[in-house]
């Protein structure tokens, strides 16, 4: 510090900082100033415990984020009127299914494919509108792409002070690369039961994608 104390001397001004002594494992805040010329004088305040706590907040703060990252990545929140048109949606909704928030915000049905698992889904959408709460349900989709997503819809329904349904809010998880693992595991599970006969796996696009 001899630089620091010198240039204090030379100056008359007063500097402070912060420094770690390892040998005492301690952090301190230092203040160098000159009582009178050509002399200096040095305070010394412990601020570990200070220090501790911000690296504990910075530590949760990251902890935080990379959760925040995640679920901007594969989850995004919603909410529709009664009519089932979307009034609101999440910007993650472009990390899930590519499309902007304004390209979103049609009817539920917009961006659903026509396999059977959409009548279901319908149901529940019409439950909730109804004011009965719904248990988790899987909803097919189309990606902005093209390619089809799974998404795993957790709602609820919100009621004016007159107990009237007048919204519906909920959170849709991307769960697509689940659903192709357990599809993997049932064709592999499958084709070794039936290893002795020809499999030809084909899907509802017409694109041939397992041959034993």
């Amino acid at each position: 510090f001899l630089e620091i104390y010198s240039n204090v001397v030379d100056s008359g001004k007063s500097i402070t900082f912060e420094n770690y002594f390892e040998p005492m494992d301690k952090h301190f805040k230092i203040s160098v100033f000159s009582p009178e010329t050509g002399k200096f004088a040095t305070l010394f305040a412990d601020i570990t415990e200070r220090k501790k706590a911000e690296e504990a907040l910075f530590k949760s703060e990251e902890k935080y984020r990379r959760l925040v990252e995640s679920l901007e990545r594969d989850y995004f929140i919603y909410s529709h009127d009664t009519d089932g048109v979307f009034t609101y949606i999440s910007p993650s909704v472009t990390n899930v299914l590519g499309y902007t928030e304004e390209e979103f915000l049609k009817h539920f049905t917009k961006y659903l494919t026509n396999r059977h698992i959409t009548e279901e889904v319908k149901r529940h959408t019409e439950l909730s509108i109804k004011g009965e709460k719904q248990p988790p349900y899987e909803v097919e989709t189309y990606h902005k792409a093209g390619s089809v997503r799974f998404l795993e819809v957790t709602e609820v329904p919100i009621f004016d002070e007159l107990g009237k349904t007048v919204a519906v809010e909920g959170i849709a998880h991307d769960i697509t690369e689940r659903k192709q693992a357990e599809e993997h595991l049932h064709l592999t599970q499958f084709s070794m039961d039936k290893a002795a006969e020809a499999i030809l796996w084909v899907r509802t696009d017409a694109k041939v994608f397992y041959v034993n």
